[in-house]
C-alpha cells in the first residue's frame, strides 16, 4: 500500500485549504492574547469530510497554540508522536494511537519532531451524525459522544482517545477514505460515508477491545481490595482508592459479576465465616466481631440463608467428615 504521509500530501495537493485562521496574523496574535485560543473557520463550499497533514505549531517553534473549530476531528499519529494539550489534561500519543475531538473544544496539537506525523481527517458535523445514526448497533461510546454534543451537555466528552491496537490497524481504511474522495466515481459521497462507517467501526472495535482489557484489571484489583479489607471496605473508600465515582464503581462490579458491592461484601464475609468454623473453635460472637459485623444473631441468619444450614451445624459436618476422614487413613 501506498505511504499514507505521501498519498495525504498528494492529494492535499488538488484540494483548497481544509481552513482557514480568523483575521490576519497580527489580529491571530491579539486572540491568542485576550481569549486565550484561536478560532479556526472552515472554507466555503467545504466537503463533508476531508483529510490532511497536522500542520506544526505556530509562533513559538517550542509551544502549542490553542484552538477552536466547529467540525469532528478525528487526528492520527501515522509516524512518531504528539502531545495533545486541552485546558486541563495533556495526552502524549504514541505511533498508531488516533484521538477524536468533539466541535468547539479548546485544544492544541504538536508533533515532536520533524519525522512525526499526525494525519487529521475533517469531519463535518451534518454527516457524522447521519454516520452515527445509521449505524443500528453503534455502541453506547459513540452514541453518547454524539447525543452529548447535540443536546450540548455541560458533561460532554470532550474527546474520545483510542491507543494503537495490535490486532486492528486503520491505514486501509484511511486510504479507501482517501480514494473515495480523489476518484469520486458516481455516487462518491455515499461511498465516502460508507468509507466512514468502515473506519469508525473499526474505532468502536479498538475502544471495546481496550476498555474490556481495562475493566477486567479494574474488576480484578477491586475484588482484591474487598476481600483484603473485608471489615472496613465500603464503596467510598473504592471511589477513593481507585479514583473512580462511587455509581461507576457499583456499575463496574454489577456488569462484570451480576451482583451488588454490598452482595459481593457479604458473600467475601461469609467465605470467611466457613473457614474460621472449619479451622477453629471461636464462637460466633468473636468471629462477627472479626468480620465486621456488630449483630452475631443476624450473622447466623444471613449464614443458613446463603448455606441452608447454621453455622452451628456447619461446623459439626465439617467436624464429622473430618473424623471420617481421619478413620478412613
Amino acid at each position: 500500500m501506498e505511504d499514507l504521509k505521501q498519498k495525504v500530501q498528494t492529494f492535499q495537493q488538488t484540494r483548497p485549504p481544509v481552513c482557514t485562521l480568523k483575521n490576519t496574523p497580527t489580529r491571530i496574535k491579539s486572540q491568542l492574547e485576550s481569549n486565550g485560543y484561536i478560532t479556526i473557520l472552515p472554507m466555503k463550499n467545504r466537503p463533508l469530510v476531508d483529510v490532511c497533514l497536522h500542520w506544526p505549531p505556530i509562533f513559538d517553534p517550542d509551544g502549542y497554540y490553542y484552538h477552536r473549530h466547529d467540525f469532528f476531528e478525528l487526528a492520527y499519529v501515522y509516524r512518531g508522536s504528539c502531545i495533545n494539550l486541552m485546558p486541563e489534561s495533556r495526552l502524549h500519543m504514541k505511533q498508531g494511537d488516533l484521538i477524536l475531538f468533539n466541535p468547539n473544544i479548546t485544544h492544541a496539537i504538536g508533533t515532536l519532531s520533524e519525522n512525526d506525523c499526525v494525519i487529521n481527517i475533517i469531519i463535518q458535523k451534518d454527516i457524522f451524525k447521519q454516520t452515527i445514526l445509521s449505524m443500528q448497533k453503534s455502541n453506547d461510546m459513540m452514541s453518547g459522544f454524539l447525543i452529548n454534543y447535540i443536546c450540548d451537555s455541560q458533561k460532554m466528552m470532550d474527546y474520545i482517545y483510542f491507543p494503537c491496537s495490535p490486532a486492528y490497524s486503520v491505514d486501509p481504511y484511511i486510504n479507501n477514505l482517501l480514494d473515495e474522495l480523489t476518484i469520486q466515481r458516481p455516487y462518491y459521497e455515499s461511498m465516502v460515508q460508507s468509507s466512514l462507517i468502515a473506519l469508525i467501526t473499526v474505532l468502536m472495535c479498538i475502544y471495546d477491545t481496550t476498555h474490556q482489557q481495562k475493566g477486567q484489571q479494574l474488576m480484578s484489583n477491586l475484588i482484591t481490595y474487598i476481600n483484603s479489607n473485608l471489615t472496613t471496605v465500603s464503596l467510598g473508600e473504592l471511589s477513593e482508592k481507585f479514583h473512580y465515582s462511587e455509581s461507576y464503581i457499583s456499575r463496574k462490579i454489577h456488569e462484570y459479576t451480576g451482583k451488588s458491592f454490598s452482595k459481593i461484601l457479604q458473600e467475601s464475609k461469609l467465605e470467611l465465616v466457613k473457614r474460621y468454623l472449619e479451622t477453629s473453635s471461636t464462637s460466633m460472637e468473636n468471629i462477627a466481631h472479626l468480620i465486621g459485623y456488630t449483630d452475631a444473631s443476624y450473622l447466623h441468619h444471613v449464614f443458613k440463608k446463603q448455606y441452608g444450614v447454621s453455622p452451628s451445624e456447619y461446623r459439626k459436618i465439617v467436624q464429622a467428615n473430618h473424623s471420617f476422614q481421619n478413620l478412613s487413613v
